[in-house]
């Protein structure tokens, strides 16, 4: 099938009906495995592409289907069993590291507990199924509730493991990446083997671009204890695009929705007033108060 007539099927399919196709075309060995090399692709790709065609219900539902398939996964693990598909497991955790399906948390959540079971079922094919379980958590999750285990995680033997909670903490907010930025140096600096620390600093700059930095994020990091932190985030964050302050959503009666009743004008005559050191809205609105 292309991935129009795909996106066609999901728009019509009830959600068992979804959940037995991905079964049946995803339930196979993908030319990524073993791969460390650009270009591959996996059976998971013209889904991918078929998702990117679809309305948020459509998406909503295959993301419920994705669930149900890592839910029962999951129930391998009793008793230490082996999961039972693991080749499709891989597929499906691919599908959600590409194509993010927030319905699909719950799977993942319980797949996160089961590191031994999925580390062993895909030994033969040289891939760790545990890390793909990371990377597909990480793309998914939408609030920072796991920041604590990601920190937890930056500290494991295993180098994919603590790359995995790296993107773990970028991804679940720039203010939980912020504060965690000192742990992730002083790992990096033990484990050189991991590159260069400047480089997670600037995939934090690019991934959040909704952050106002370099200053905003100073409240998060701890008083800046690193300076070389300080300096990294300087240096990724110049010349970067930033709202302007009239721009930033405003809760009923805060402070900024105060100022804006005031005109645009005065916004951007306060904005002008602090533009030679940028500072985080927060501290722009407590000098118009």
């Amino acid at each position: 099938m292309t991935a129009k007539e795909i996106a066609e099927f999901l728009r019509q399919a009830a959600i068992q009906a979804i959940r037995d196709r991905l079964a049946a075309d995803l339930n196979v060995q993908s030319r990524r495995m073993g791969s460390r090399g650009p270009g591959e692709l996996g059976p998971e790709e013209p889904y991918i592409q078929a998702l990117e065609r679809c309305s948020p219900e459509t998406l909503a539902k295959v993301g419920l289907a994705a669930n149900a398939i890592l839910l029962e996964e999951a129930r391998g693990d009793a008793n230490m069993k082996p999961v039972p598909d693991p080749l499709l497991l891989y597929n499906i955790l691919s599908l959600l590291e590409a194509f993010p399906l927030p319905e699909a948390r719950p799977g993942l959540d319980a797949l996160r507990v089961m590191r031994e079971p999925l580390q062993k079922a895909l030994t033969d094919y040289g891939e760790d199924l545990y890390t793909q379980a990371l990377l597909a958590l990480a793309a998914v999750q939408t609030d920072a509730l796991l920041a604590d285990f990601w920190i937890a995680l930056l500290q494991d033997a295993d180098l994919h493991y603590v790359e995995a909670a790296v993107i773990g903490l970028r991804k679940c907010g720039w203010m939980a990446a912020c504060g965690a930025l000192g742990e992730i140096k002083e790992v990096f600096d033990r484990r050189p083997e991991l590159g260069p620390f400047s480089r997670v600093v600037m995939l934090l700059v690019d991934e959040h671009p909704e952050a106002n930095w370099p200053d905003c994020g100073r409240d998060y990091c701890g008083g800046w204890e690193h300076e070389e932190i300080r300096s990294l985030i300087e240096r990724y964050s110049r010349n970067r695009f930033s709202k302007p302050l009239y721009e930033l959503p405003s809760a009923a009666g805060s402070a900024l929705a105060e100022l804006k009743k005031k005109g645009i004008t005065c916004v951007e005559k306060i904005e002008r007033e602090h533009a030679a050191r940028p500072v985080s809205p927060s501290r722009v609105l407590m000098a118009a108060t």
